[in-house]
């Protein structure tokens, strides 16, 4: 939950994103045509948890960030499992030959012209289409699909623009380097280190002192479910006073509180766009898909959950739409008869 480390690929936010990702590639369904199992009734948690383990033994151990495809990280379990992400993807080479087709054009372009229409508070939201520009040309270079050079130079425009966490930024602006970076149709590792495999320096944890390993995710403060939790974990040590035979400094119990309390959403009132309609955040969510997320679906499954009032914006459920309901409540009317 949230980040473990301040590299690319080491978030929850990034990995569910990849998976947004791979939806409206067509991931999903080229990947039921070559027999992958329905996952309906296996849980998130369970399917992350599978996730780490995938990077974990498809990592590559040597110093080198160009290189032909490793062996798939999951080929021993025979799964069936397609993803952006060369580290998550059982067949790296049918999904670059896939997106290279055109899916992966496609997609570049639209998020690249949302990015340019895009006023700059929603081009630095982590749930706008810079961050998902870069994750998108991100992913695509490690399976060394074609990824153009107006493509590259957007990436490196924006790059500094948007929430990248700061290891983040320094990997991208490697891959993006002219002379020594990225080349199309050679996959490129980021050389992230899998989950639970790096020690994190004490000024990058979000909640010193309680145990935690956490770092800051560039949508730390939108979800309150999540928020929720965190403090849930932390409320021991909070208690205590720390760890056992490790008190927690005045310093280390400010910084934790501040982070456990910390509201993304209260910084509306202080930017020039006061809603996420004045930033255009309407316009990329189109019919049929929630009015905060993007989601096409319930959390739940099923159909998306419709405001009563105005019948004009959905939600894939609650926490969702009480997210956006600061913003929403200036708009929403009932329809007119």
């Amino acid at each position: 939950m949230g980040a473990w480390a301040l590299t690319l690929f080491s978030c929850d936010y990034d990995l569910n994103l990849i998976l947004e990702l791979n939806d409206q590639a067509g991931l999903r369904e080229l990947a039921a045509a070559a027999g992958a199992k329905d996952k309906k009734d296996i849980s998130g948690a369970a399917q992350r948890q599978a996730d780490h383990e995938r990077i974990r033994r498809g990592d590559d151990t040597e110093d080198t960030t160009t290189k032909a495809f490793p062996p798939a990280a999951h080929e021993c379990d025979g799964e069936v499992k397609y993803s952006l992400y060369a580290k998550l993807c059982s067949d790296p080479r049918r999904v670059r030959a896939y997106i290279d087709s055109g899916p992966l054009r496609r997609m570049m372009d639209q998020y690249g012209r949302e990015l340019l229409e895009a006023n700059d508070y929603w081009k630095a939201d982590a749930y706008g289409p810079g961050y998902q520009f870069v994750l998108l040309g991100c992913c695509a270079m490690t399976l060394g699909a074609q990824l153009g050079q107006k493509d590259r130079d957007l990436m490196q425009t924006h790059l500094r623009l948007v929430p990248l966490m700061r290891d983040a930024v320094k990997q991208v602006e490697a891959a993006l380097d002219p002379d020594t970076g990225y080349v199309s149709g050679v996959p490129w590792d980021f050389m992230t280190k899998p989950f639970g495999t790096t020690i994190n320096k004490e000024e990058d944890l979000v909640f010193p002192g309680t145990g935690t390993i956490n770092c800051r995710a560039p949508d730390h403060g939108y979800n309150p479910t999540e928020m929720a939790a965190f403090r849930q974990m932390c409320m021991p040590a909070l208690v205590r006073g720390g760890l056992p035979g490790k008190p927690m400094s005045p310093a280390q119990r400010a910084k934790t509180m501040a982070n456990l309390d910390y509201d993304h959403f209260k910084t509306f009132a202080k930017e020039p766009a006061k809603s996420q309609e004045d930033a255009g955040f309407a316009r990329y969510f189109a019919d049929g898909m929630s009015g905060f997320c993007g989601s096409r679906k319930a959390r739940e499954g099923g159909a998306l959950l419709q405001c009563n009032k105005s019948k004009a914006k959905s939600y894939c459920g609650k926490d969702c739409q009480r997210m956006a309901w600061k913003q929403h409540k200036k708009v929403c009317r009932a329809p007119k008869a």
